[in-house]
């Protein structure tokens, strides 16, 4: 079986596979894909875990990071009718 790297640290009180469960799950917490009791019961176990905690935190930056560089972006006429097509083909290609 191959090991994941970064995914638990020494100290976690959760076992590996509980650790893996936990990063890939902050993707769809960030994204708002939890309802709310998920929401609540996840955030309890990243708080019980500094590992999960610090990578909760570090994803939480980087998208608001990525969000308000996005929100500076200047973007022509042109590459915005681009974008748009791509788009179009590759819906109607499916």
């Amino acid at each position: 079986m191959e090991k994941k790297l970064g995914l638990r640290a020494p100290n976690s009180p959760y076992s590996e596979q509980e650790c893996e469960e936990i990063i890939a799950k902050l993707e769809d917490l960030l994204d708002g894909r939890l309802d709310e009791g998920q929401c609540a019961a996840f955030e309890d176990m990243v708080n019980n875990c500094e590992y999960c905690l610090e990578q909760y935190r570090i994803e939480k930056s980087l998208r608001r990071l990525v969000r308000e560089g996005l929100n500076n972006v200047v973007m022509s006429n042109k590459l915005i009718a681009s974008i748009k097509n791509s788009i179009r083909s590759i819906r109607s290609q499916g």
